[in-house]
């Protein structure tokens, strides 16, 4: 039934960083963050009153840096942690009248990095700057609800990379990476990127081109968490990634404060070792081979700080690469625009649209052989939809700022991803300050 019960949702966060000088050259930073809320929300195709959750997060960093040499020199200490923590209920209700188990779930991250970065000039065409860290985290997962296996598990993975940039002329900059990573559960892997910038001031613009690759580790839950619908797999393997693109920019002057710009990028990247949730299996799997490639093109206007306008439009073309089935959630076409006023110094106005496009997804009916409360149907092809959202700023003084912001403004009923409603109408008012 359609209980005519508007699902919501209430969030606290606060946010403070600071910096400590101590000696000339040495300097201590710090952030914290905190953020907690509570919402409400529905089963696929069934209105609900009895289900919910809850959030809190929480991050610490503390990151001492040296700055030596002039200020070529720049070395960073940091240590941290991320603590989050979920619980969701499933209350009987009108429409459910034996409700669900609750579940609970925590997920803490500790991590410490070294990062250092040099400043060189051999002559006056040519300046650098070299780059080389270490990174270590660990990560903890503890989840349990009544419909799988409680799940308590744990793993490190240590890095060090290395990264170069070097300009010749102010016309020509070059870059290239160096990753090579450790995790605790996979083989060692190491990572490069290697690009290119031309500078074209004659038109206003650039060109540029680049070349890399990647990994990605499965994780905790897709490998370990069991349940009615899932069957953890622990044999998964890391995705491994090949990434090209180039594109350009150009630009010119309109008038005495206007300027028109436009900017076009190719990409194409190949993943092997897809991981994909095998329905029949019910089990992620290592399937395959992806293949996702397309362009982007924007155009942006600007009339001096008065106004700017911002259009972009993407075409991706994503498929299983062994088995030509389109990968999901990947729409082929998807636009967006931003549009900037600042009437006053002090004010600023913004609108934003953003288009999803058709795009494949698992699809769910709004029955099934047991009532209400949507019947797998397999992968299908769901419907685009438009959210349109406003923001202002006013900066009352130089260090105290008010916002307000509304999102999806005319409350667009959408699914992302399918039988998931998307979040309505909502808004923000607030005050920064920075001291």
């Amino acid at each position: 039934d359609d209980l005519g019960e508007r699902d919501g949702s209430r969030f606290f966060t606060i946010t403070g960083n600071g910096e400590l000088t101590l000696t000339d050259g040495l300097t201590i930073r710090g952030l914290a963050r905190y953020r907690r809320a509570k919402s409400e929300f529905d089963d696929a195709a069934l209105d609900r009153e009895g289900r919910g959750g809850r959030d809190r997060y929480f991050l610490w960093r503390i990151a001492p840096r040296l700055t030596a040499l002039d200020g070529r020199y720049q070395g960073d200490l940091e240590f941290g942690q991320v603590d989050n923590q979920r619980s969701e209920w499933n209350h009987p209700d009108t429409n459910d009248s034996f409700g669900g188990a609750d579940t609970e779930a925590s997920g803490l991250r500790t991590f410490a990095a070294w990062r250092n970065r040099l400043e060189v000039r051999p002559s006056d065409a040519v300046k650098a700057t070299i780059s080389a860290g270490l990174e270590w985290q660990k990560d903890k997962v503890n989840a349990f609800d009544g419909y799988s296996d409680a799940l308590s598990r744990s793993e490190e993975q240590t890095a060090f990379y290395g990264l170069a940039q070097v300009t010749i002329v102010d016309r020509v900059d070059l870059n290239g990476s160096l990753r090579h990573d450790n995790p605790e559960s996979f083989d060692a892997v190491t990572t490069w990127n290697a690009g290119g910038v031309l500078h074209l001031p004659e038109v206003g613009g650039r060109a540029y081109v680049s070349y890399g690759t990647s990994f990605k580790a499965p994780t905790l839950s897709e490998r370990f968490t069991k349940s009615a619908w899932n069957v953890g797999n622990p044999d998964l393997v890391p995705e491994h990634g090949k990434s090209f693109e180039a594109g350009a920019d150009v630009g010119t002057e309109v008038g005495a404060q206007g300027w028109v710009g436009l900017n076009v990028t190719y990409f194409d990247t190949r993943i092997t070792d897809l991981i994909e949730y095998d329905y029949a299996a019910l089990a992620n799997r290592n399937v395959g081979k992806a293949a996702i490639d397309g362009f982007e093109l924007g155009v942006q206007a600007k009339i001096g700080r008065i106004a700017d306008l911002r259009v972009n439009y993407s075409r991706t073309n994503a498929f299983n690469d062994a088995t030509g089935d389109q990968l999901l959630r990947r729409p082929k076409h998807s636009w967006s625009a931003s549009l900037t006023l600042n009437p006053i110094e002090r004010l600023s106005l913004s609108a934003d649209w953003y288009r999803r496009g058709q795009r494949m997804d698992v699809v769910y009916d709004d029955s099934s052989a047991w009532g209400p409360g949507g019947g797998y149907v397999g992968n299908g092809l769901v419907t685009a939809y438009d959210l349109v959202s406003f923001s202002a700023r006013y900066s009352v003084t130089d260090s105290v700022e008010l916002f307000a912001n509304m999102r999806n403004a005319f409350d667009q009923t959408y699914e992302e991803p399918d039988s998931y409603r998307g979040a309505p109408r909502s808004w923000q008012i607030g005050t920064r300050a920075r001291f």
